[in-house]
Order: structure tokens, then C-alpha cells, then sequence
């Protein structure tokens, strides 16, 4: 009687140590968490160094908390590693991981989340894409005012005749662009719309433009 006694104790107390560990397993991480990783080039693979990584806490639901809270940043060492602490609340809260390097790469527009153990350390690596250069070569302006390129990343409208401007984009696909002429009253004189295939870094598609 007392061995089944004693074995019912065992067992009892071996479900409640099991549903304990269950229980602290499943609950939701709440400290500070020590983020690693490297920001690498998303078409070589290569380390990209300097870059600005960020953690931005965000309130979980539709439209709360857009804006988001910085709790942690570092700019990474010449082999793009970085290494964040930063408290962190999983219930209720997303942990975006921003990383940026504006001479050369885009800033992520879809960054990652990120994933949280319950050892309090985790790593994750980010990738961003290169910048796909484009150069206009215009020659004959004669009559234009104000010329502008649309749909393409840094190339604003500017006057002069007989200009070279470099612009970049994302590279490796077709990009649609329009080419507009205007006068001091910003009516269109001439307007072409073309599509060109951004080359791979650190190749530069050239375009020329005569009129």
C-alpha cells in the first residue's frame, strides 16, 4: 500500500513538473534579447560594411502603433556584423529589424521580424539590395525649360541643355520611364516614354536622349 502510495506521489508530482516547464516553454519572451548578425549584399552575398541596424517595436493589431519605437541600434563593423541587446515584450509587440546603408543599397521596404528563443539570444541575418545605375545623356535642349525623369530613385527635374545625369534603380529588370521637356509655364513640349534594362552592379546602362 505505501509503494502505491508512494509511486502515485511520484507521478504526481513528475505531471506537475512536466505541465511547469509546459507552461514556462510556451510563455511568451520578456527581457532583453541579444540580437547577431551580418547585412549582407542580397545578389552577392557579400558583407556590407557600415551599415545602420535597427530595432523598431511595434504595437501589434491593424493600423496601432505605426510609427514604431527604436530600442536598439548599432552600425556594423567592416564585416557587417552587429550584435543588439534591447528589451523586448513578445506579447502584444513585433520586433522589426531595419537595416539601411543609403551610398549604395535600398532600404529594405518588407524587413524581417524578429524571431525570439527562449535561451534570450537569437541570430538573424539581413540582406539588402544594391543600387542599379542609369546615366541620361541628353543632347539639343534647346527649347526646354525644365526636364524631368519619372518612376526612377534620386533623378529630380532640372534645367540646361546638353546634361548628363546618373540616377539608380533596382537593378536586373525593365524599367519604364518618361522623359519630359516643359517650358517656363511647365506645359509639356516633348514627352517620350521608353523602358530600359537596368544592368547588374556595378554595371551602368547608358541612355541617350537627342531632340
Amino acid at each position: 500500500m505505501k509503494t502505491l502510495l508512494k509511486n502515485k506521489n511520484l507521478w504526481l508530482i513528475s505531471l506537475a513538473l512536466v505541465l511547469l516547464f509546459s507552461c514556462k516553454k510556451n510563455e511568451p519572451f520578456d527581457g532583453t534579447f541579444e540580437l547577431s548578425g551580418t547585412v549582407r549584399d542580397e545578389l552577392t552575398g557579400k558583407p556590407i560594411a557600415n551599415a545602420d541596424v535597427r530595432i523598431i517595436e511595434r504595437e501589434r493589431g491593424w493600423m496601432v502603433g505605426y510609427a514604431g519605437k527604436l530600442v536598439g541600434s548599432q552600425i556594423a563593423n567592416k564585416k557587417g556584423e552587429f550584435v543588439i541587446s534591447f528589451p523586448a515584450k513578445e506579447e502584444g509587440f513585433s520586433y522589426e529589424i531595419s537595416a539601411r546603408e543609403d551610398a549604395k543599397y535600398f532600404e529594405d521596404n518588407n524587413p524581417p521580424w524578429v524571431e525570439f528563443t527562449k535561451t534570450g539570444k537569437g541570430r538573424q541575418d539581413i540582406t539588402l539590395m544594391p543600387y542599379g545605375y542609369l546615366t541620361f545623356i541628353i543632347k539639343g535642349n534647346k527649347g526646354g525649360w525644365r526636364l524631368g525623369v519619372s518612376e526612377l530613385h534620386s533623378f529630380d527635374m532640372y534645367s540646361g541643355i546638353d546634361t548628363t545625369r546618373t540616377a539608380h534603380t533596382y537593378p536586373n529588370r525593365k524599367k519604364r520611364f518618361a522623359y519630359e521637356i516643359r517650358d517656363e509655364n511647365m506645359n509639356i513640349i516633348q514627352k517620350i516614354i521608353d523602358t530600359i534594362f537596368i544592368p547588374l552592379p556595378p554595371d551602368t546602362a547608358f541612355y541617350l536622349i537627342e531632340f
